[in-house]
Order: structure tokens, then sequence, then C-alpha cells
């Protein structure tokens, strides 16, 4: 188990929240420590599994009575990636403690997660390698899919929307974004490996003049720890992206805290268990997997109609439109009005499922809008 990854339990002697966890108490028990516990629950994103099986419910762990109090002093903490596999918490009745046991029932799935939806990285567009990598791209995909009446030698005089292709709009753009997100995945790749190894390195050398550091190797030894500094600052801001973390200002939390708030994105974004027409629920992610398969099957293969809505459609007098409004609606795009669009569109949203940001679009609009524009029209 990794050392980010773990469940913690046993006698807290303080309770998480006062209103649910005390009874016939009349002040708050370890303040200090409380105060610690909750940072720790904040900073590193834990779970009370009770509580997330019983939200309101006021069961007690321990208890005496003279005078009579009660409170919920033994409990469960546990990371974000573990919270699914608690299938079941309970307080049992104690005899010969004043503390009761809690019982918990952990159940673990081999079954592999699905891999999430990709979103482009936006800070490869500030990389000029990776920026002519792409448009390598563009270019050696419409050499492949051009229409063979073309001389390449002079394809700058060719405009995109002119461009004869053997394969349609639409099935060309989707072809050209896949090639580039090949190309993205390999890029990332290769430039991850540089970096670790770079690291390695570093930490290598660091290490190495350490135990012989003196006013000689002094300016090496500052060079590169600034170096290391800034490759992990590096890592940090990959972290902050994918823990969708809006505002954060420098040094106000942890990496720890973008560490577990970037897995339990990952885990929030999974589906766990699933309830079934008959009301039963599964678990095991093949079955779920399965299933949702089936219901989309089920769904997109059916003719029929719900009665009431086609009722409604029936009774309902609705305003039509003039041939004028019509035909303007059902005229081709312009690529004045997409590109006016994507101005107006926020730079981090991803627009269709293809992953890659308007921020990508918007550097590399002058090479694939028309392309962009003839897809729409296509349809």
């Amino acid at each position: 188990m990794k050392n980010d990854s773990y469940i913690i339990c046993g006698d807290y002697n303080l309770v998480v929240d006062p209103n649910l966890d005390y009874h016939n108490y009349k002040h708050i028990a370890n303040q200090k420590a409380r105060q610690v516990i909750l940072n720790s629950i904040e900073d590193r994103q834990l779970s009370d599994p009770y509580r997330e099986h019983f939200s309101s419910q006021k069961r007690y762990a321990w208890r005496r009575t003279n005078p009579i109090q009660q409170s919920r002093f033994d409990f469960f903490l546990t990371t974000p990636d573990f919270i699914n596999n608690f299938k079941d918490v309970e307080i049992c009745h104690s005899f010969n403690s004043d503390h009761s046991p809690v019982k918990v029932n952990l159940v673990f799935d081999d079954s592999p997660y699905s891999p999430g939806l990709w979103k482009f990285n936006n800070s490869r567009l500030k990389d000029m390698e990776y920026i002519n990598k792409v448009k390598q791209v563009i270019e050696t995909t419409k050499q492949q899919y051009a229409a063979p009446v073309y001389n390449f030698n002079h394809h700058d005089d060719i405009d995109n929307l002119e461009l004869q292709l053997i394969i349609n709009d639409s099935l060309f753009l989707d072809t050209l974004l896949l090639n580039i997100l090949g190309e993205t995945i390999t890029y990332g790749s290769y430039k991850q490996k540089q970096l670790k190894d770079r690291e390695a390195k570093i930490s290598k050398c660091l290490e190495t003049i350490e135990q012989h550091l003196c006013e000689n190797n002094l300016a090496e030894y500052q060079a590169l720890r600034l170096e290391l500094m800034e490759i992990r600052h590096r890592q940090l801001k990959g972290h902050l992206i994918r823990s969708r973390s809006q505002t954060i200002e420098e040094n106000e939390k942890p990496t720890a805290y973008f560490l577990n708030l970037e897995k339990s994105n990952y885990i929030n974004k999974s589906i766990n268990k699933l309830q079934k027409d008959d009301g039963s629920v599964i678990g095991n992610q093949n079955d779920i997997r399965a299933e949702i398969k089936y219901f989309y099957q089920e769904l997109y293969s059916s003719n029929e109609m719900e009665s009431d809505f086609e009722l409604d459609i029936q009774e309902e007098t609705y305003h039509t439109l003039t041939n004028t409004d019509s035909a303007n609606l059902e005229s081709s795009l312009t690529l004045e009005e997409i590109s006016l669009t994507l101005k107006n569109m926020k730079k981090d949203r991803s627009p269709g499922s293809s992953g890659f940001t308007v921020n990508f679009f918007k550097v590399f609009w002058k090479y694939i809008s028309g392309f962009v524009l003839r897809a729409i029209n296509y349809y």
C-alpha cells in the first residue's frame, strides 16, 4: 500500500462532529487535538466511513454511567480511494468494556478501472517543439488524405476550404484530431521520462555534493537545488491541473492536498455501484460496464415513443418559423461565425469529446479552421 493511501482507526478521545457524536456533554473535549484531526481531514481529503453510511445517525462507541455520557471516540478515517471499499460499518454492543467495537466490512474488487476522458494540457502550447510537431502532423495528414491531383511541393497555395479529400469532411477532422492526439500522448510521455531522468540525475548529484560540500562546489550545489525546485514546481502545477483547483495562493496548501484532490476527482468520476431496474445493486466493474452497455443498446434500439410525450405534441400549439427564418437556419455556417464563437469561449473548456481545449484550437486555428468548418457543415 502506498504511503498516500491508507486507513487509520483507533480511540481518538475526541469527536469530529459534536452535534452528532456527543450525548450529554457540556464542553468539547481535547480541542487542540481535535483541530489537528480536522486539519488532516481537510488537507488529505479524509472521510469517515461511518458518516458516509449513516450521515445523521447518533450512535456512540464510548460511554460511562456516572454521570451518564456517551460519545463516538472510536472511528475510522480513510483516504478517498478506499471509501467505496467500506461496504458496511457497524458499532457493535460491548459487554466487558466501556468502549464498543466498531466493525467494518472491506471488499476489494480486482477489476481494473476504465480510463477516464483525456483532456489536453494547455502548457504544451508554450513548447515550440510540440507546436512544430503538431504542424507536421497536420501537413502529413493533409497529404495522406488529399486527392491524388495535387503537387504538395506547392501545398501552401492550397486553401483548406478548397482542398479535395478522399474521405468525407467529418471523418477527416476526426482522423486529424486522432493523429494529433497520438502525437500529443507520445510527446508527453517522452517529456515526462526526460524530466524524471533529469530529476533522478540531479538528486544523485546533490547527494554526492552534500557529502563533500565546500566553497568550491557551493555554487553548483545551489544551481542544482534551484533546478530541482523548478522541476518539482512543474510537477505540482500538473497536480493542480488534474485536481481542477480553480484558485490557489502560493504555499496555501501542501502538495499532498493536491495529490489527494487529484485522486479524489478520479474516484468521483468512476461508477463504483449501480442499481439495476430490478432493484439489485452491482459493484463489480465488469458487471457495471456490461450493464451500462446493455442499457444504452436497449435505449437506442427502441423505436417506441413515450405516450405522454406524444400526446403533449399533439395537444400543444407551437409557433412555426417563417420561410426566411427557416432558410437562414438551414444555411451553412461561415468561418466568421465559428471564429467568433471560438473567441468567446472559455480557454480551458473542451468542446466536444476529443479532449482538445479551446486554447488548442485558438493556437492552431490558422491551420485547422477550414477543416473544422467543413466538418460542421458536412451534416
